[in-house]
């Protein structure tokens, strides 16, 4: 994983948001509680995305869309079963369009670990797409994306069924 960033959001697609809601460079390093510097360094790829920036500009997208209509919560999109909503802090909170901005949500059966993970797996789901404005639609899932997730999903495998890693099929159980 080396030499790959930790955050998902480029960019490009932070540029495109702070358009989508009508900022300045000066107005959104306001509302982030960053200098206008920032702001340009984030938007010219010379600085990577801090997590804490891109949370809040993803919250105060979801904010600006959640106006302009109504969405349904994520276990009712997602159809989640009564025993992972109880176990979810989403259906806790009963926040469940935002379910893909709060910590220690229960999703795919999984509880969701580091934001860096989280949002890999909340940016393939329809309810974070929801939000989206529609330039978003139809963007591919990088190769850096793809890594970071595969290697999460390894790393949920092997804490979830270490016993498995040790057994290989002799020659015998092949037939050979």
């Amino acid at each position: 994983m080396k030499g790959l960033s930790r955050h998902s959001m480029d960019n490009k697609e932070f540029s495109q948001i702070r358009h989508f809601l009508g900022k300045t460079q000066g107005e959104l390093a306001r509302l982030l509680c960053v200098s206008p510097k920032a702001i340009q360094s984030f938007e010219q790829g010379w600085r990577n995305i801090p997590a804490s920036a891109e949370r809040q500009l993803l919250f105060l997208l979801s904010l600006k869309r959640s106006s302009d209509e109504s969405t349904r919560p994520c276990w009712e999109i997602r159809n989640c079963p009564i025993e992972w909503r109880e176990n979810c802090t989403a259906w806790e909170f009963k926040a469940g369009h935002f379910c893909w901005f709060i910590n220690g949500t229960f999703c795919q059966g999984y509880f969701q670990g580091s934001w860096e993970q989280k949002s890999l797996i909340c940016r393939q789901c329809e309810v974070f797409r929801a939000m989206l404005p529609s330039f978003f639609e139809g963007r591919l899932v990088s190769v850096r994306v793809f890594i970071i997730l595969f290697s999460a999903v390894i790393s949920i495998v092997i804490s979830e069924a270490p016993e498995y890693l040790n057994t290989r099929p002799s020659l015998a159980d092949q037939g050979g």
